[in-house]
């Protein structure tokens, strides 16, 4: 198969920084702390809360943007008057949701009037760890739809919801170069048979029904469809939406159903049976991550971290905060965690999302990755902690981990929502430092901490029945941060049981027991080389 080429065709104005005292005075929500500018073109501003790397982010843009023009062309609606963007990024989620955008969003895009050439595009998001941005492309897909292909306002018709999210996923998907393959795991859910005339006939009030998912999804699936099979098929649709012409819009989507809807049955089964992809020209004949390490092979397809990822892992008193890989992370260059029998285990997601995990420690050294060699498994967890059951016989070997995390269908091999890391390990002697969930032997664990200013670093424990004080404790090493405690969801600077601004300690008599969380939030100079020490008495 052949890699897509993006043709670099648009040209970035040089990069500039400046400070102000408010961003823009008249943005749809509060953008009064993003006081950096960045200004990609003419057109297109970037206004951020702390520092960013506003050229990759301007690159990524611009890419997008030609990819889109490749499908369907650059000649903006008549009337539209919207060439200008704004784009909001604030450094975290609480200063996100701090400007009274919902907790529920990661990302968002405002198209205000298109009519009016002073009213701007806006989006608004955050960014990963690793630096890049929530749903960028997926939101900047909504700018150039607005732009390009709809007249008037962005949701005018009820029946154009599943166009909106399904193209804006498939722009994400062509532009990160994701095979897109875990849209098997949509048919599945959905059932094989659904149909052209199932997701034509979703409306934006499916944004609050069980059909929620199958707007982005499903409607991904369609533009695969018609853009890979049958591409001069959506030209008459099309002309009317750039025209406004809603109801010949609707007429249509019965003709493109009744036309096409038994290929599209086939080509879903294609997709099912791996005979036919999503996103045929992002298809790379074996996966590329520049970072691959012997005879192991990196994950294919690729997962997809649009949603959730690996945030950090941390085994005994040693840890990796990892960020955000774009599906896979190749940590195995690094030096090896030191695991015995017993060893504590606690991952961290970098979402909101409850997620199923799985440990495996490959001790036959064959490259690959078999249920007997899986070490810890949860499931169910948005992060998780418990121990590790190493063989006695593996003592002495020095092999390779692998961690991977899942919305579902989680494996060794990729293909779904969320992220693989893989490690090198070195099984040592001893039982190991942990706590047993199950037993509640032992009664202290300890955890590195490293986290910036602005940053979290989330750590889940698990506190025996029987417990009577619960305590955290932070060697911050000269550095600064909040610490916060809360019971059976992530803690954060809103959402805790405990708290202590100075980021001393935190505590809590006659625990509950199950998963408690912690969350140490950076200050100032945030923390390097610090300590948690977590004391069940």
């Amino acid at each position: 198969m052949q890699h897509h080429i993006i043709k670099k065709a648009l040209i970035l104005a040089s990069i500039t920084a400046s400070a102000s005292s408010f961003a823009v005075s008249n943005s749809f929500y509060d953008t009064s702390a993003l006081t950096i500018k960045h200004n990609c073109t003419s057109e297109t501003t970037l206004y951020s809360e702390a520092a960013i790397n506003s050229a990759d982010i301007c690159e990524g843009l611009s890419e997008v943007e030609v990819l889109f023009g490749e499908r369907f062309g650059t000649s903006p609606v008549p009337g539209d008057k919207n060439n200008n963007l704004d784009f909001f990024i604030y450094q975290d989620r609480d200063s996100y949701e701090d400007a009274n955008i919902s907790p529920n969003s990661f990302g968002i895009y405002i198209e205000q009037d298109p009519s009016d050439a002073n009213s701007n595009g806006e989006l608004y998001s955050t960014p990963f760890t690793s630096g890049n941005i929530q749903n960028q492309s997926h939101e900047y897909t909504h700018y150039l739809d607005g732009r390009f292909n709809k007249d008037g306002d962005y949701h005018a018709t009820d029946q154009a919801a599943w166009w909106t999210e399904g193209l804006a996923e498939y722009m994400q998907h062509l532009h990160w170069g994701n095979p897109s393959d875990y849209v098997k795991s949509t048919i599945s859910s959905f059932g094989r048979d659904f149909s052209l005339e199932t997701i034509f006939s979703l409306t934006k009030d499916d944004y609050n029904t069980n059909n929620y998912d199958l707007l982005y999804d499903g409607g991904n699936i369609v533009l695969c469809y018609f853009i890979q099979e049958e591409a001069g098929a959506l030209d008459t649709l099309i002309s009317h939406s750039r025209a406004g012409n809603w109801s010949a819009w609707s007429s249509e989507l019965d003709n493109l159903e009744s036309t096409y809807g038994d290929d599209f049955d086939d080509f879903v089964d294609d997709i099912y049976d791996d005979t036919k992809v999503c996103h045929l020209d992002t298809i790379a004949d074996e996966p590329d991550t520049g970072t691959n390490n012997g005879d192991y092979q990196a994950p294919s397809p690729l997962p997809n971290t649009n949603w959730e990822h690996i945030s950090s892992v941390t085994i005994a008193s040693s840890s990796n905060n990892s960020g955000d890989d774009n599906g896979y992370g190749d940590y195995s260059s690094q030096a090896a965690f030191e695991v015995a029998d017993n060893s504590s285990i606690t991952l961290t997601s970098g979402a909101s999302y409850d997620e199923d995990w799985r440990v495996w420690i490959d001790f036959d050294q064959n490259g690959s990755f078999e249920q007997d060699e899986l070490v810890y498994s949860a499931d169910n967890q948005q992060s998780t902690s418990g121990i590790l059951d190493i063989p006695s016989s593996a003592v002495g070997t020095t092999t390779r981990m692998r961690i991977a995390m899942a919305y579902n269908n989680v494996s060794a091999t990729g293909g779904f929502d969320g992220e693989i890391e893989d490690y090198t390990v070195t099984i040592v002697s001893g039982s190991g430092t942990g706590t047993d969930p199950d037993t509640g032997n032992g009664n202290q664990e300890s955890y590195p901490v490293n986290v910036g200013n602005g940053d979290y670093q989330h750590i889940a424990i698990e506190v025996p029945a029987g417990t009577n004080s619960l305590t955290a404790s932070l060697d911050k090493n000269g550095g600064s941060a909040m610490l916060m405690l809360n019971e059976g969801s992530e803690a954060s600077a809103r959402t805790y049981d405990d708290r202590d601004t100075g980021g001393n300690e935190v505590s809590i008599n006659n625990p509950s027991s199950g998963t408690w969380y912690i969350a140490i939030r950076g200050r100032s100079s945030g923390i390097s080389n610090g300590e948690l020490v977590v004391t069940f008495n």
